[in-house]
């Protein structure tokens, strides 16, 4: 098949799906935990429904750890609303079912925890959905951060309201043991090797046609076609990648 002729059976190949999503690399540096003498630890992760009607409309997935040494204890320690966790690989994945989403899981520090976060980025009317992630001590309180909204967390994932797009927030602990950082991987980087390209555009292409799963709507209108397509060609050609 020529190439110009592509566009118009793109047009005709819709996959529906949510809205394109968030993707990010988060690095803790935890070495300053290994010795430290008030464990043991636990990681928090809370997913909280930003309408409170608890709609299942997104969707936050950790995956890839990486853990320097440490560890990461299954089955765990508690489970709150829309959590599932998959022991091998490591995978926990959250869906606001209800207002609230919690999984605490046993976490022994090595030098660094690393892991991916990919989020659906469909919007609350009211008030973003919020994943985050907080480090528990052998008391159970949240060893304190400067996150600016004044969570504790080391990890704030915003997702969209009607009046902005998703923010990725990493912070580091008040006493200077812990720093984090978050990647954001452009959502144009159909692909997830942190750059725009034509293998991007070819991945993108067979999404809409239904060679492979539809995973990135870029422009969030429910389906991939011709219109997600050119942003990536756009992106490609160094104009940007207007989606968040």
């Amino acid at each position: 098949m020529k190439p110009s002729l592509w566009i118009p059976a793109m047009a005709l190949c819709a996959a529906y799906v949510a809205a394109a999503g968030t993707h990010a690399t988060v690095t803790i540096d935890t070495s300053g935990l290994v010795n430290r003498g008030n464990g043991p630890f636990t990681l928090d992760l809370q997913f909280v429904e930003g309408d409170g009607a608890g709609d299942s409309n997104n969707m936050v997935t950790l995956s890839d750890f990486s853990l320097g040494g440490g560890s990461i204890a299954t089955p765990a320690i508690s489970m709150t609303g829309g959590v599932t966790v998959s022991a091998s690989p490591l995978t926990v994945v959250l869906v606001d079912s209800s207002f609230f989403q919690d999984v605490q899981l046993t976490f022994t520090p090595g030098n660094a925890l690393t892991f991916q976060i990919d989020s659906t980025s469909n919007p609350d009317a009211v008030a973003p959905d919020t994943f985050t992630m907080a480090i528990l001590d052998g008391t159970g309180n949240e060893i304190p951060t400067n996150n600016p909204n004044g969570l504790d967390s080391f990890v704030e994932v915003d997702l969209p309201t009607m009046a902005g797009g998703t923010q990725v927030t990493a912070s580091d602990d008040t006493g200077g043991n812990i720093s984090s950082s978050a990647t954001v991987v452009p959502s144009c980087d159909v692909n997830g090797n942190a750059t725009a390209s034509a293998a991007d555009v070819q991945a993108l292409i067979n999404q809409s046609l239904g060679v492979s799963a539809a995973a990135n709507d870029l422009n969030g209108d429910g389906a991939i076609d011709v219109t997600d397509i050119q942003l990536v060609i756009n992106a490609v050609l160094g104009q940007g990648c207007p989606v968040s």
